[in-house]
């Protein structure tokens, strides 16, 4: 706008216009406010308005006034009015009738008048402006400012009135409309304080609401609580207490509102609000232990309940977070770390937790929980596992001593050491920087002059120690106790007269010397500087390779006499000419300066030096080796003609047991003709035959045991399986008591029993003579005669306990030829064992569940009967047992016959392959091909076994240890795992002798150990026998009247029998 006094005149103009036009608006909205809250007061007073209802109103009031000021902004900062307007106005309001003020201002926005024109109207008008007197106290006098000051100074009058009358609802209601979410009530209804109002919790936690009342100052007696959630509307008592009332809102998962309720008025509804708990994106536990451990640090990725560390080990945590969100970690409820993880060092049982809080400062209690409780460090363990305790030892003999050590953490140290004053003497120690919690430790002792005297015993101890800081020591329980044997006339004459002591003399000696070379130069090796230092070393070794020489030459006469082998004198001259020469040449140019640094020479010795120890040990062990085959053929060829022996006898034996069978026959023909006639109608011829009967029953009696007594005077005959033995004597006290029998007219018929008892014992001996002699390879192929058509055969009563005779396989499957798997029939008989093919192999046919597989590989039959697990083949027969464990052997497969299987399966806990159904009517799972498990690992700790020890063994440690814990007898079980062991040293060391004959006495331990769990068996099987000898008695005992006088006593004796059976 332009300048001047014209212009001037009209912007205060202006000004003074904005300001009127302020002041009445003011005074205006002050008055509508005071009467508004007048008439709000007054009737919230009366009406009690909600929240609701006063915060719109509260709105209505801010949105008034927030309008008046905003037009007051826009009036003063942004509303500009033009000049004519003013100019127009300005005349109007102060009566300038001649138009000068807007015509000065039309003529001077006319840009076609000239300049002297428009400089005289303005120049005029500016004249009449400076008479006009604009002041802002003009304002007051305006009609419009006193009719707002009259309006206002009434709504002030209205208000101040109601608020001195009424102050207290004037206070009320002010306090109500200042806050319109307070609890607070209008005068004449219930006042409420509750707590805590609205709230937001963690999901999952507690809310208590507790709340007093009153109403016209007298306190509420009941309340209650109404709540509403997604669901439901509830109406719950609150319970009364010091405080006031009050309830709890348990586990609340989602949003829920409620109200205090006193009668029919209730405070306003509040809301919980539910949070979802703040929890870690991820967090990580690691442990660090002990430096001491050795261990490396390892994650816990999943946390047990009660985690076990070892003590003093390190716990990191480390934890991610969504933003915004605060953790703070506890041990055993001590503030332990405000940030995202933390480092404590685990010395007791510990109880880790963490909190999380929101940036609304809700918290999570139970965001994490762990417990950890510390492990000791335990005292180590070691044994010896040597299977003797006590040995005899010749002077500078070796033998093997077996360690077995055993640490929670690892094993730091091994000494082996015997008690000696004023202490003990180590013999060897073991040292270890790898971290091993088990190992097997091997060491040869050898009975060395220096140290074990001659005539005198020794006991050996074995100690283990850890890494544990102050090391923890554990001992061994049993000593190995050694008697050194005097040998001084058996050196004696080898170094004399035997060209092979000599060299034996040579050899130890120079591997003596050079371990001792060795040592002295490992223990210098830091301190040599010179050559000269060297002297007493390179003499040593020079010794050494003079007593090499010496063997050379001494095993070059023995060779040519043939006493070594070629490969025995090859070897020293290797290592005289080899690796000895090259270590002196070594020694001489240790400080060569071309060689450079002579700690690398005298290192690069040491180890050639441990190469010649190598070479020299391996030397002598290949001639105690030579030495050891000569006496071993030497004593199995003295074992072989014991066992030609032993054979001959048994084989008299059966042709005796024929003989035998045939006389017993004629003498149970004979009987039987006198047990049908009565004793008083014999005749004198009767008589005699009797009395003959009776002297040729004894007679045969004295015959079993001259027999017995031949066969136990045998060297090679223990009678290790009892079972034959037991027969013998068996047989033999049947005929004692069927001799005796004969001599009394009224035991016939006892004695017919007894001596069809004795022939029956007869077969079976003579069975399992066939069976124990079956020791050849399985060649032969059983060409069974196919009948007609499958015959139907009865079904004997099955025994309470099967009879199941599984022979050791002794030929690998690999060495069989296909003539040696066998035919299919179906032929089938109800005979007992026995009958048909010879008993070492052919079909199981019998229908009494007697299955034999004897002493060669099982067959691939497909054929009828009845048995338990054994059989073998493709058999369509009837597996009788419920169970199966595997009997081991080759893959069977599946049967070929189209018969139905039989309903129901079979228990089958075998852990080796199953090629399909075997033992014919059940199946043992489900499948065409039946099921197939996977080979079990191997055991590289076991050394060469027969095919299915390994298998065993793991069955039988496995029972072992569940029969333990279930407190059950474990018979000879434990006795038949050590078996299995020296088993598998015999099979390595090929001893077969040896290796049978601990072999009958593991299954004998087998069948003694299942014997001990299955008592409740045995006993049906006694049971029945008793019952059967029971019967006899009473047929024979029936045919007799009871005496007169004696009915009630022997029906008595009776009765307790039965009842005792």
């Amino acid at each position: 706008m332009a300048t001047g006094d014209l212009y001037r005149t009209l912007n205060r103009y202006q000004l003074v216009g904005k300001v009127r036009q302020a002041i009445i608006a003011v005074l205006a909205v002050l008055s509508a406010d005071l009467l508004l809250l007048f008439c709000l007061f007054s009737l919230d007073n009366m009406l009690n308005f909600n929240s609701w209802t006063r915060m719109f109103f509260v709105a209505v009031i801010v949105l008034f006034n927030l309008a008046l000021m905003c037009w007051l902004l826009w009036i003063f900062s942004f509303r500009r009015e033009g000049a004519r307007r003013l100019a127009t106005g300005f005349e109007k309001e102060h009566g300038i009738k001649d138009n000068s003020i807007i015509n000065a201002v039309c003529f001077n926005e006319d840009d076609g008048i000239p300049p002297s024109l428009k400089n005289i109207f303005v120049g005029k008008a500016s004249e009449k402006c400076r008479k006009v007197k604009l002041r802002f106290s003009s304002v007051a006098k305006t009609r419009n400012f006193i009719l707002a000051s009259r309006l206002l100074l009434l709504a002030i009058l209205v208000f101040g009135i109601y608020s001195a009358v009424f102050h207290r609802h004037a206070q009320n209601a002010l306090l109500r409309f200042i806050n319109p979410c307070s609890q607070l009530a209008s005068l004449n209804y219930t006042q409420f304080n509750v707590t805590p109002g609205d709230i937001e919790i963690i999901e999952g936690d507690s809310c208590r609401i507790v709340s007093t009342a009153s109403r016209g100052g007298e306190p509420a007696r009941d309340l209650s609580v109404v709540v509403k959630n997604q669901d439901s509307v509830d109406s719950y008592e609150m319970q009364r207490g010091d405080n006031g009332f009050s309830m709890d809102l348990k586990n609340i998962t989602s949003p829920v509102v409620y109200s205090v309720r006193n009668r029919h008025e209730s405070s306003r509804w509040f809301t919980v609000g539910v949070v979802r708990k703040p929890r870690f994106e991820n967090l990580s536990v690691m442990v660090k232990p002990p430096e001491y451990s050795g261990e490396k640090e390892y994650p816990l990725p999943q946390l047990k309940r009660n985690n076990e560390i070892l003590k003093d080990s390190l716990v990191k945590v480390s934890s991610v977070l969504p933003s915004g969100l605060k953790a703070s970690f506890f041990a055993n409820g001590r503030p332990l770390s405000d940030s995202s993880g933390f480092e404590h060092r685990l010395s007791a049982h510990t109880v880790f937790s963490a909190n999380i809080k929101n940036e609304r400062g809700l918290e999570n209690k139970d965001a994490w929980t762990a417990e950890f409780s510390v492990v000791e460090d335990k005292v180590p363990e070691i044994r010896f596992l040597n299977t003797s305790t006590n040995i005899e030892l010749l002077p500078g003999e070796k033998i093997p001593i077996q360690i077995l050590a055993e640490d929670d953490i690892a094993v730091k140290t091994i000494d082996i050491f015997i008690e000696a004053s004023p202490e003990e003497k180590i013999l060897k120690s073991f040292k270890y920087d790898q971290n091993r919690k088990s190992l097997r430790e091997v060491w040869m002792l050898t009975a060395d002059k220096a140290v074990f005297a001659t005539n005198a015993t020794y006991r050996i101890w074995a100690r283990v120690s850890d890494n544990f800081p102050g090391g923890h020591v554990g001992i061994t329980q049993v000593p190995i106790t050694v008697h050194i044997v005097d040998n001084s006339k058996i050196l004696a004459e080898i170094s004399k007269n035997d060209a092979e002591g000599k060299l034996y003399s040579f050899l130890i000696k120079a591997l003596e010397k050079q371990k001792a070379v060795q040592n002295m130069l490992g223990g210098r090796i830091k301190n040599i500087k010179i050559k000269n230092e060297l002297s007493e070393i390179d003499s040593n070794q020079n010794e050494v390779h003079k007593l090499i020489e010496s063997a050379s030459s001494t095993a070059g006469e023995l060779r040519k006499s043939n006493r070594i082998t070629e490969a025995m004198k090859t070897g020293i001259d290797q290592v005289k000419n080899g690796i000895s020469t090259e270590i002196l040449g070594e020694f001489k140019d240790a400080f060569n300066e071309k060689k450079g640094d002579a700690r690398i020479t005298l290192n690069k010795i040491i180890l050639m030096q441990g190469q010649l120890i190598a070479k020299l040990e391996e030397l002598l062990n290949l001639m105690a080796l030579g030495k050891k085959d000569m006496e071993a053929k030497k004593e199995e060829s003295k074992e072989e003609l014991q066992d030609l022996a032993l054979l001959d006898k048994l084989k008299g034996l059966k042709k005796d047991l024929d003989k035998f069978k045939e006389d017993q026959r004629k003498i149970m023909e004979k009987t039987e003709e006198l047990d049908k006639k009565n004793p008083e109608d014999w005749t004198k011829n009767d008589e005699a035959v009797l009395g003959d009967l009776s002297a040729k029953e004894i007679d045969l009696s004295k015959f079993i045991k001259a027999d017995f007594n031949d066969l136990s005077k045998l060297g090679r005959q223990d009678f290790s399986n009892s079972k034959m033995a037991e027969e013998l004597i068996a047989m033999y006290e049947e005929l004692q008591k069927a001799g005796d029998a004969l001599k009394k007219k009224e035991n016939i018929e006892i004695a017919t029993l007894n001596e069809e008892a004795a022939a029956g014992l007869a077969e079976t001996v003579e069975q399992n003579l066939e069976r124990w002699l079956a020791d050849t390879p399985d060649n032969i192929k059983w060409n069974a005669e196919q009948g007609e058509g499958s015959p139907d055969v009865n079904m004997t009563d099955l025994p309470n306990e099967l009879t199941d005779i599984i022979g050791d396989l002794i030929e690998s499957e690999k060495d069989m030829s296909e003539d040696s798997q066998d035919s299919t029939n179906s032929t089938a008989w109800d005979k007992d064992e026995g009958l048909g093919w010879g008993v070492s192999d052919g079909n199981i046919n019998s229908m009494q569940a007697k299955g034999i597989t004897g002493n060669v590989l099982p067959n691939n039959n497909e054929v009828q009967g009845r048995s338990g697990e054994g059989r073998s083949g493709k058999s369509s027969g009837q597996f009788v047992g419920n169970t199966a464990v595997g009997k081991g052997g080759r893959d069977t497969p599946t049967r070929l016959t189209e018969s139905p299987f039989e309903e129901g399966t079979i228990k089958d806990t075998s852990k080796t392959a199953q090629g399909g159904a075997t033992g014919g009517g059940k199946q043992s799972g489900i499948g065409h091909e039946g099921l197939r498990g996977k080979t079990p690992d191997n055991n590289r700790d076991l050394e060469q076994r027969f095919p299915g020890q390994v298998e065993m063994k793991q069955k039988a440690e496995a029972l072992l240890r569940k029969l333990t814990v279930q407190n059950l007898p474990t018979g000879d079980l434990e006795e038949a795992i050590s078996k299995m062991e020296l088993m598998s040293k015999y099979n390595a060391k090929g001893k077969g002798l040896e290796f049978r004959q601990v072999r009958d006495d593991l299954l004998s331990s087998l069948i003694d150990a299942k014997t001990a769990v299955n008592e409740a068996v045995k006993s049906d099987v006694e049971k029945n026998i008793a019952k059967k000898k029971k019967d006899n008695f009473f047929k024979y005992n029936g045919k007799e009247n009871t005496p007169s006088g004696y009915e009630d006593t022997v029906e008595a004796y009776f009765k307790s029998l039965a009842e005792g059976e």
